[in-house]
């Protein structure tokens, strides 16, 4: 997680000084966390310092249907989902019900497609 704060960090093109600023946490703290010194952060000063970059702390539940969490590609799809106007929503949901449909009819699986040519 460090790394991609320090990513974020350079993305914003703040200096350590105005994320600490920015974010309330002190400078010396910003450095410790920015310089991977602080191995194990608050999570008031990850959520402070994230806010300050325009991105906030997430904490995800775990999916009920097999008790593991999300893969990131499933939160990116999520992400996108949400993104789409209602009717690009409705539009979508019935496009995935017709390929289940199908699925289920046909037998299909990742594991047998054919290979594209």
């Amino acid at each position: 997680m460090i790394k991609q704060i320090q990513l974020l960090k350079i993305k914003s093109g703040l200096t350590a000084a105005q994320l600490s600023q920015k974010s309330g946490v002190p400078l010396a703290t910003v450095h410790k966390l920015l310089s991977g010194e602080t191995t194990n952060p608050k999570l008031e000063t990850l959520n402070a310092v994230l806010s300050a970059l325009s991105y906030q702390l997430e904490i995800r539940p775990l999916d009920d249907s097999n008790n593991e969490c999300l893969s990131e590609l499933e939160w990116q799809l999520i992400t996108l989902y949400r993104q789409l106007s209602g009717s690009a929503q409705n539009l979508f949901n019935g496009l995935l019900l017709q390929f289940m449909h199908y699925e289920k009819k046909s037998g299909f699986t990742p594991d047998n497609t054919p290979p594209l040519d």
